[in-house]
């Protein structure tokens, strides 16, 4: 799990964010929390960065055999504005 967690970190690091994991029976949730200027760069063009990062997360999560789902909202506490990745 060590590569998972630093996977996380050095996503939230490059957008200035900031993410909160939630282990429970449905699997692992992860929320990065983003500045709301850099959302439109952490999401893509046709969300097509999240959807990259929701697939590379989607693996690494095959391989540890865990379900992983990915959210994203606004750092500054605002109301939460993703999307989940499970399937």
């Amino acid at each position: 799990m060590k590569k998972f967690e630093k996977l996380v970190k050095t996503i939230a690091e490059i957008f200035d964010g900031d993410y909160e994991t939630k282990i429970d029976e449905m699997g692992t949730l992860i929320v990065f929390k983003i500045p709301e200027k850099r959302l439109p760069a952490f999401i893509g063009k046709k969300m097509k960065n999240y959807n990259a990062i929701r697939t590379l997360f989607k693996v690494v999560g095959y391989f540890d055999h865990a379900r992983i789902s990915v959210q994203f909202a606004k750092l500054d506490g605002g109301e939460e504005n993703g999307r989940q990745a499970g399937d």
